[in-house]
Formats: C-alpha cells, structure tokens, sequence
C-alpha cells in the first residue's frame, strides 16, 4: 500500500465532506448537544455541590460517558447520513475516471475514504472536548462559578475509543453502501442496526451491555487512580479493529471499479478478518457470560453452608504485609468459640488470596479453601475454645463479596444503571491505593458468606483486634483506632491497630495521603486526602479553630450522655470512585462507615465548589458576611461542612458514621426484633450525638429512582431551600402510600427481607425514626444516654434481646411498651380523630394583654397508644419579631380514649398543625386551613366569642367522640372504605424509567395521585385535600373525563327498609391553575336488580354535601357507580352520604 495515496483520499474525502450541508447541521447540533450537557452538568454542580456530597458526586470532571454518550449516538446517526451515498457521489462526481488516471487500489481508495469520513465527525469531536478543557482551565484560573475540566485520562481514552468505534461504524456503512442498490436501504439498514444497539442497552443486563453495545461504557472517572478506558472498552477496541479492516477488505471486494486485484483473495480475507473479529466480539461475550455463571455457581456453594452452625471469633491477631498491586500477605492467629455445637469450622475469605499454611490449637486438620469458601475438618462442643493459625498470601479478588445483594448491578438493566455511580468494586488494590473492606473478606469471616446480614439469624460477630501493618515508605494507612508506629526498614515502615474497643468488620485504607490532624482530648481527628485533592484544604485553612471547637463540643456532649468514643482515632478517609458504596444482602447498607474510619468518595468532598460558596468580591463584603454570622466566617465554613454531610444520600453521612462508632460497633441487637430494635437504636444514637438524621437506600437508585429524587432536590435548590435535602430524600422514599400499605400489613418483626426488600427498608425508617423522635421528645436526652451508656457497658462485645432491652429501659424508669405499645410485633398503628378547632375571646390580663382561647378534641379511634403535638403560631403581623411559634408536649392517648387540648395565646392562632408521631392519619394535618391570618384580620381580632373563665392551658380528659353530632342511623361511605370499588379501563403505565421524572405508587390499591400531574387517565387517589371526607385521612378518588368505561362504585349494606335520602360529597375547587371544566356526572344506583340514572352536575354544586334525591329502599346492598364520563374535564368521588327520614321528613320531601 502506498500510504502517500491513503493520505490523498483521505484529504479529498475530507474536503468533499466538508462541502456537504448536513455535515455541518449534524456537527453543530452534536457539539451545541455535547457542550450543552456538560454546562447542565456544570449548572447542577455549581448549585449543589457545595450543599450535599451526594450533588457533588455530579460533577462534570468524572462524567465523561454523560457528555460523550450524547455526541456519539448523534453522530452515528450523522455519519450515517454522511456515509449513504458515497457510491452515488463517486458516480455523480466521476470518481471512477479521475480514479483510472491514478494508481489507486481500491483498498487504498476506501481506507482513505473511510479514514477521511473518520476524521471529519472524530474532529468535531474533539473539538469539542478541546473547547470543554480550556473553558474548565478559565474557570481554575479566574475562578468562575461553574464549570471545571475533564479527567484527562479518562479523556484520551474516550477519544481513542471513539475514533475506533467510528473507524468501524465508517467501514459498516461504506461496505453497505457498495452492495446495497440503493441509498434508501442503506440508511435504513444503518438506523436499524442503531435501533437494535439501542434495544440491547435498554433491554440487555449490564454485563453483556458493556460488550455487546458499539458505544462506550459507563464509568467515573478517576483522579486518585485514573484509567483509560471504561470497564470493557479496552478488551473492545481489538474487535472494532479487526471489523473494521473486515468490512474495508470485503467493501473492496464488492466495490465497482476493477483495480487488478484478485476479488476472490480480498473476499477470503475480508471474510477471515470479519469472522475472527466476530469471534472476538462473542468470545468476550461468553467471558463475560462465564464470569456471571462462576460467580453464580459461588453463591451457590456459600449458600450450601447458608444454614451451617457458625462459631465466633473473639481476637484475631497477626501481621499484615501490602505490597501495591502485587500481593498481600498475612499471618494471622484467630481465637474462637463456640456458641453451639459445631462439626466443622466454617469461614468466608477473599477468593483471590491463597491460605499456605493452616493449624488449629498446634494441629493440622482436613481443609479445603475453594471459592471464597474455607472448610475445616475440626469440630467444637458448644462454649470449647480454639486457636485458629493462618498463613495468606495472594492478590485480592477486587469483586468478590456480596454474595446475596438483592440487586445485582451487573445483571440489571439500563434502568438499573444509575446504581454504577455508587461505585462497583468491592476491595481496591493497585499500584496506587489499597482498600481492603470488610465486605471483600480481607480478614476471615465466621461462616458463608450468605447471608450476609440478618442479624435475626445471625448476630453480629465483635472481636478484638491487634494487627501490625506493614506498607511502603511514602504511604499512609488508617484502620480500626490509633496508628501506632512501630517500626520503618528500607522502603517500608510499620504500624499497629490495637483498640481497646470491640469491634466488628474492621477495615484498612493505605495509599498517599495529604493528612490534617487535630487531637481533642484523648482523641484524634484526621483527615487522609489525596494530594490531588490537597486544594480542597486551602478553602478551610480559616476554619481550623472553627473545627476544633465543634469536634471538642461534639465529644463533651457524648461524654455528657455517659457515651464515650471507643476507638481513641477517627480517620475520614478519601477513596476512589470505583469503591461500591454499598454492601450486600436484602439492606444493601452503606459501607463507607467502619470502625475508626468513615470514608469519603474523590467525587464527595474534593469535587465540591466550597470556593464558590465562600469567594467574595472585597474585603469588605468579607467583613459584612463575618459579622453578620455568629462565629464568624470559620463557623459559617464549618456549618456549610455539616450540612454538606448530613446532606450526602450517598451512603456518607459522617454523622451516622460517627454515631455507630458509640453504639452499634460496640453492641447491638439479636432475635426477631433486632432488624427494628437495630434501626431504632441506631437512628437515636444519631440525633442524641449530632442532633441530625441521615437515609440511605441503595434500592433508590434502581428503577431510575434516583432521576424522582433528583427532580424534587433541584426544586428545592431552585427555591434556595439546602437544609433540608436530606429530610427530603427521607420523606421521598418513606412517606409514599405502598409504604404505608406494607407498614400496616406486618409487624416490624415479623417484615418478611426476601419480599420487596426496598420497601422493609423504607417502613423500618418510617416507624424507626418517629419511635426514636417519640423517646427523644418524651424523655430527657440524659436519662436516654444513661440508657445507651448502660447498653453498652452491659453488652459490650456481645449482643441482647429485645426483652433485655426494654427490661434494661424499665430498670432506668422508662416503661417504653406503656408510651409505645407493642411496637415490635403488633401492626396496629393509633389513629386519631379531631375536632373543629374553637377560639373563644378571654377577659385580658392583668396587664391589660389580651388573651385567646383555642381548643379542639382529639379522639384515638383504635385500641393502640399513641403520640401527638401540636405545633401553632400566633402575631399580630407576619414579620418574625411578632410571630410567636410554639408547640405542645408530646400527648399520649390510649386507645379509645379522647382529651381535650386547651391553649392561651395573646392574638388568635393564625396556624395549627396536628404532628402524628406514628398514626394512621400518616402525615401533618393542618387544623386551621390554609390562611387563616388573613381570614382572622378581615374578621378582626374582636369578633370571636367573649367569655368569662379561667383559661385552660394544657391537656385533660373528654368525653368527645365525632359521631355524636351525626344523625342516628347514618351511614357514610369513603373512598378509603373496603366496600368502595374502582376500575381502569386502560393500563397504568409503569414509569419506572431513568426518563421520566416520577413513578406511579399506589394507595391501598389505587394509583396515587401525582401533585403536578395534569387530570389523570386513571383512577388515583388524591391525599392533599383537607376538606375531603376521610376518617382518619382525607381522601378522593379523581380522574380526568373519558368515555364512561372507567368506573368507581360506593356499595352500602342498607339495614332496614324505608325512605333514605342520598348525598354526595364534593371538596372544594383545587387546581384552579389548571383551569379543569367541571361538569355533569354520570352516576348510576342499582338497586333491588334495577339501576336508576342520577343527574347531577358538579359545576353547580357547593362544596361540602349535595342531595341526589330520596329513595324507598329495602334492607340489603345497593351501589352508586360513578363512571369518568362528564362534560367538564374531572370527575371527583370522595364518599356518600344515607341518611334515614323520619315521618316529618318522608312528608315534606314528598310534598315537594
């Protein structure tokens, strides 16, 4: 081949490219599609990242897959519309004549074709990511608020993957365009081929995803261990290669023109090259397959022994050798004991590791170590002792672990992808960092490896530990307490971890660290950063006293509490991007947090924009900013810290990382109740010690949840609302209707994990986190610490019942199943029924002050206790110095029990909430409408009622119930009731996509209603109305108008015969904004085998209860079906009314 020929073809196609219209309209589109993510990116980051490590993780920096997948796929689509017609345009153009004049092969002619059609959509490419780099290189230098470069390595591996992904894509489509006849179907045969990669990525696992689709992988990027090429993509470019030079041999082969060249040669070799690519393509995708059936056939073999006694390891002690990349080796001594018989001894370690030697107290036994799985020939009498000596050496399996997660990234789909930015790697062990974790069995674990949490079957292993790890010179290494050094030769030096304190899955974080470090008492605080990242600490240099302050504040208040941390170090630690953040097992729980460590991701902390958020434009605006913030700019860095964390729905919250330090790596539950009593405890430990919450689910980021969450948190940041992110995230997953349907359906203990393990997550935090709210508002924070200092000094190192637990409550004074009930294994919840709330006008004061009195009843409607208090406000003028906001005690009522609540205030309340701790009626109930300031200033404060008595501030029994003000006899149906029915006649769609913004719950059956869905086209239940009819919650049944196929059906057992008069209920107008036509409903009543049509039109009918005519009626059932045919827009059913006539009544309305 004469390359001087290739480069005259390639700059001839080049140049005839260029000279093409729909080059440039699919160019700049593709790079006006490209830029425009990126600066989407950049935007979400600019106004998050600083709020929560969660949004910081969106940073542009690692996401090169988000702007280049854009690109490519528009490009593909261009190129095919490039490459269609390149037979045509040589004809058009003579090429063959000007061909014939020249040397030309027709292989060189088509390389450099190809070549040439490459380079022009390659360089836009380019171009740019050149344009995204200069623009981030700006913004370092001047410091502009948004935006900042690409991982340059993940970069250049993108462009080089690109440029061989469209080198074949070029070659695919020039080969079609020489056999096919016709353009047409070359284009249709191009989109078509697009249309199947785009099926396989949406519809294929992952795992074969990443080797079956021509685009490139999804992967962070990295600036702790940066890479090349995505997971798969390096193993790709061989085929891409070798189909390229396939499909160029067989299009000279086909193509027109007579060169001299033997046709038969080029087709064997064409057809050579393409099958040997192919076989390269499949082969990886066998690998691929292999892989997923050998890790399957391993969970297999660990679930074998899944029921297998298991014994404890009380101390593991040794010596630990990491060599980056290469090897790690470990003598190890473990100390065990047997709980329970036990016929051999069974233990999970790291499959990648090699065991050279074995002995058990001095002896060699039978042993086999085979897939994660070390059996030995030795058995224990229950309470018998043994020394377990082990000698390991190998490279860590990096994947092996999690050997039950109820999702498997790998095996899910496209919807299931967003999983992949919480990290894929179980361990990490390179050349440049070490991070062996608990949940890769780096340190021998009692038992399979499944299941990997329950502790209802399995309790928590403690054990002491005493290691001495040996690493390189120039690295750092953080683990379970103090570093203590002991010892440094040649390029190695050595330290020892040995806490004085339990501990349970400890883990080891080494590489080259930048380290900050404060030491408060008898405790030190560091922070271990890459020093890549090592900028991110110049922005905090001002805070340092700021920081110091609030860790000594932190540590008193534990000690205050009679709770004291137990590790002596506390090392925040940064990790690479490629480090799941999430465990195994039907919870899927953060594993970021371990004993003496809390690990923060390179794309937490270290990408945040800190330097935005406190840059400002003189000295003078920093003078303003610091006086007006208490404490300074320093306090105000380190409450932005704060937040920052709490806000990290990522699995990172260092506030209940820090607070499973006190308690649950110390003690913690076992039994039936230990799930919840767990959840429970470790949610109060959290806001006892940092007066702050935390959620985390992996299950969101599945099914595209984490696109619904992301959607409301930007709303929020919209508003300038950064506080509440967290709370948000919480209430998003927690307070949805199935979770309450699954909360009602089953006790806390008795929550079945292998069923919708998402939801067992979300009902614990919804019960767990009211229950520990109900103790802290109940109880004196103290008295609740000497209750978890006494938890631990008792149990310390071992585990308790959840008899123990409220036997070692009652001993500190506190009856919690008398202010709870029997939380754990009943699923009865209270549900309380209130009152209109009455304001009287009382004599002023003394002072001449005026007072108000408000009362209301509240009523439990069920048998189980429950809390509530009210929160309400009160002011003559909206301005803050006039409000006065105030809540009550948290009240206790029994069930079937009323009382009534009595509160003074200097002005009539312009606000009342009802606050449920944990009831039937789910959520806040708003007792006063929605602007009752406004109502009460038109009124004027003087015109309520006067009265003379004594005012009444508090709480006392009532004999109130809310039937008493109904007529005898009523029967009032709800759309909540069990004899209220509905149907559909079209399918709901499930939205359970990365693209759509919100998903379809459902409400005891029913879909539920969106807030900013326009009418819908299915029956949903609506719970926003405070008007509607309810017993506990008020609810209504909507959906838009449509041809009267969808139905809903109010059915009422009618107990004696006679005159009965039918009403139904309307609430009041909402959603005006959406402008909804309400008109004629068409309603029908079957009764006695006969069925009468009702007219009704809610357009003229008044809010509240509306007569649809008088009926003689028979004991038995009869039912009002409601169909969505209308002619407004909406059609309402909230519930009926029967109300029995007595004689006047029959007389009067017959009269009429």
């Amino acid at each position: 081949m004469d390359f001087r020929l290739i480069n005259a073809a390639i700059q001839a196609e080049m140049r005839s490219t260029r000279r093409l219209f729909r080059y440039w309209v699919f160019a700049v589109l593709t790079v006006v599609a490209g830029i425009g993510f990126f600066f989407q990116m950049s935007w979400v980051h600019a106004m998050g990242s600083s709020a929560s490590a969660t949004l910081a993780g969106m940073s542009p920096r690692f996401f090169i897959a988000g702007m280049g997948f854009n690109m490519l796929l528009f490009f593909m689509i261009g190129l095919t519309f490039l490459a269609f017609d390149v037979r045509t345009r040589d004809e058009r153009e003579h090429m063959s004549e000007v061909l014939d004049t020249r040397p030309y092969s027709n292989l060189e002619f088509l390389i450099g074709r190809i070549l040439g059609l490459t380079l022009m959509v390659w360089f836009s490419v380019l171009a740019s990511f050149v344009l995204v780099q200069i623009y981030g290189t700006l913004v370092g230098v001047f410091q502009w608020p948004i935006g900042e470069t690409i991982e340059p390595f993940s970069v250049v591996g993108f462009l080089i993957y690109t440029f061989f992904m469209l080198f074949v894509w070029s070659a695919f489509l020039v080969l079609l365009s020489v056999v096919l006849k016709y353009r047409i179907l070359v284009v249709i045969a191009g989109l078509a081929f697009l249309f199947l990669q785009g099926w396989a990525v949406f519809n294929l696992p992952i795992y074969q995803q990443i080797y079956l689709s021509i685009l490139p992988g999804f992967d962070l990027g990295s600036d702790i261990d940066p890479v090349f090429f995505a997971q798969g993509d390096g193993a790709k470019l061989l085929t891409w290669i070798l189909l390229a030079a396939g499909f160029t041999l067989l299009a000279t082969r086909f193509h027109p023109r007579a060169d001299g060249e033997s046709g038969q040669n080029r087709l064997l070799a064409g057809v050579g090259v393409t099958v040997l690519g192919i076989a390269v393509y499949v082969g990886q995708v066998y690998m691929a397959e292999q892989r997923i059936e050998a890790r399957n056939l391993v969970a297999d073999l660990h679930k074998g022994y899944e029921n297998h006694a298991r014994t404890d390891i009380d101390a593991i002690k040794g010596d630990i050798l990491i060599e980056p990349g290469s090897n790690l080796a470990m003598s190890l001594i473990l100390t065990l004991n047997a709980p329970e018989d036990v016929n051999a001894l069974v233990f999970t370690l790291n499959s990648g590791l090699n065991i050279s030697a074995l002995s058990v107290d001095g002896t060699t036994p039978d042993w086999e170590f085979r897939d994660g799985l070390l059996t030995i020939d030795h058995g224990l009498a229950a309470r018998d002792r043994a020394e377990l000596t082990l000698t390991i050496d190998g490279m860590p399996n990096v994947e092996f672990g999690h050997l039950d997660q109820a999702i498997d990234l790998e095996k899910g789909d496209f919807s299931d992808g967003q999983m992949g930015m919480l990290g894929y790697l179980t361990s990490y062990y390179s050349s440049s960092y070490a991070a062996l974790l608990p949940g890769g069995y780096w340190l021998p674990a009692a038992g399979s490896g499944i299941p990997s949490e329950d502790a209802r079957r399995y309790p928590v292993d403690y054990y002491r530990i005493d290691i001495n790890v040996t690493i390189p010179q120039e690295w750092t290494v953080a683990g379970p307490g103090k570093r203590e050094a002991t010892g440094s030769s040649g390029d190695t030096h050595s330290f020892r971890f040995a806490p004085d304190a339990w501990v349970t899955g400890a883990g080891l974080l080494a590489s080259e660290f930048e380290q900050r470090a404060v030491t408060v008492g008898d405790t030190t605080f560091e922070l271990l950063l890459s020093p890549v990242h090592s900028k991110s600490l110049t922005y905090f240099e001002d805070a340092d006293e700021a920081i110091e302050s609030t860790l000594k504040e932190m540590l008193e208040h534990a000690n205050s509490l009679g709770l004291e941390y137990p590790y002596g170090q506390l090392s925040v630690v940064e990790t690479p991007s490629r480090i799941r953040t999430y465990g195994g097992g039907w919870r899927m729980d953060s594993t970021q947090m371990l004993p003496g460590i809390m690990m923060t991701r390179e794309t937490a902390f270290p990408a945040a924009r800190f330097d935005t958020t406190f840059s400002f434009d003189s000295r003078n605006q920093k003078e303003e900013f610091e006086e007006g913030f208490e404490g300074g700019i320093g306090q105000a860095k380190v409450e932005a810290l704060m937040r920052f964390s709490e806000n990290d729905f990522n699995g990172g919250n260092v506030f209940q990382g820090v607070a499973r330090n006190f308690l649950h790596y110390q003690t913690s539950a076992r039994g039936d109740g230990a799930l919840a009593l767990n959840f429970m405890l470790n949610d109060l430990a959290t806001r006892m010690l940092t007066e702050r919450s935390g959620y985390f689910s992996a299950h969101m980021f599945d099914d595209g949840g984490f696109n619904v969450i992301m959607g409301q948190i930007m709303g929020n940041l919209g508003r300038g609302d950064t506080d509440s992110i967290s709370q948000l995230v919480a209430m998003a997953n927690t307070s949805r209707p199935s979770v309450w349907d699954r909360a009602l359906g089953s006790s806390l203990a008795t929550l079945d994990t292998s069923q919708a393990p998402e939801q067992v997550l979300n009902v614990l935090a919804l019960k767990s986190s009211a229950i520990s709210q109900a103790l802290l508002d109940s109880y004196d924070i103290e008295k609740l610490g000497s209750l978890l200092a006494a938890l631990v000094e008792r149990y310390q190192g071992t585990t308790f019942t959840d008899e123990e637990f409220h036997s070692l409550a009652a001993e500190h004074g506190m009856d919690l199943r008398d202010l709870l009930g029997d939380w754990l294994y009943e699923t009865g919840l209270p549900g309380f029924l209130i009152s209109d709330v009455e304001t009287l006008r009382l004599k002023d004061t003394k002072t001449g002050q005026p007072q108000y009195q408000t009362t209301l009843h509240v009523r439990n409607g069920e048998r189980t206790p429950g809390m509530f208090a009210i929160e309400y406000m009160w002011g003559f003028s909206r301005r803050e110095e006039d409000v006065t906001q105030d809540k009550t005690q948290p009240i206790r009522l029994k069930g079937n029990e009323a009382v009534e609540i009595g509160i003074v205030s200097g002005s009539p309340l312009w606000d009342a909430k009802f606050h449920p701790y944990l009831a039937l009626n789910r959520g806040v109930v708003s007792l006063l409408g929605r602007d009752h300031f406004a109502q009460y200033k038109k009124l004027g404060v003087d015109n309520f009622k006067n009265v003379v008595t004594e005012p009444f501030n508090g709480v006392r029994p009532s004999a109130w119930h809310p039937d008493q003000d109904v007529s005898p006899g009523t029967l009032v149906v709800d759309d909540l009731d069990n004899t209220f029915q509905f149907h559909s006649s079209n399918e709901v769609p499930s939205y359970d996509s990365p693209f759509v913004p919100f998903r379809v719950d459902t409400d005891q059956g029913i879909p539920a209603y969106q807030v900013f869905m326009d009418a819908p086209s299915w029956w949903s239940r609506n719970s926003e109305l405070q008007d509607a009819i309810g017993r506990y919650r008020k609810t209504i049944a909507m959906k838009g108008a449509g041809d009267g196929d969808s139905w809903v059906a109010f059915n009422t057992e009618i107990p004696k015969t006679g005159r009965w008069r039918l009403e139904y209920h309307l609430p009041q107008r909402f959603n005006k904004w959406r402008k909804w036509q309400w008109g004629t409903y068409d309603i029908q009543l079957a009764v006695d085998n006969s069925t009468h049509q009702i007219e009704f039109d809610s357009g003229a009918a008044q809010s509240g209860w509306n007569s649809l005519g008088d009926f003689d009626l028979s004991a038995g059932n009869v039912q009002l079906r409601v169909s969505d045919k209308s002619s407004g827009s909406i059609v309402i059913a909230d519930a009926i009314r029967w109300r029995p006539l007595d004689k006047d009544e029959v007389y009067t309305a017959k009269a009429d």
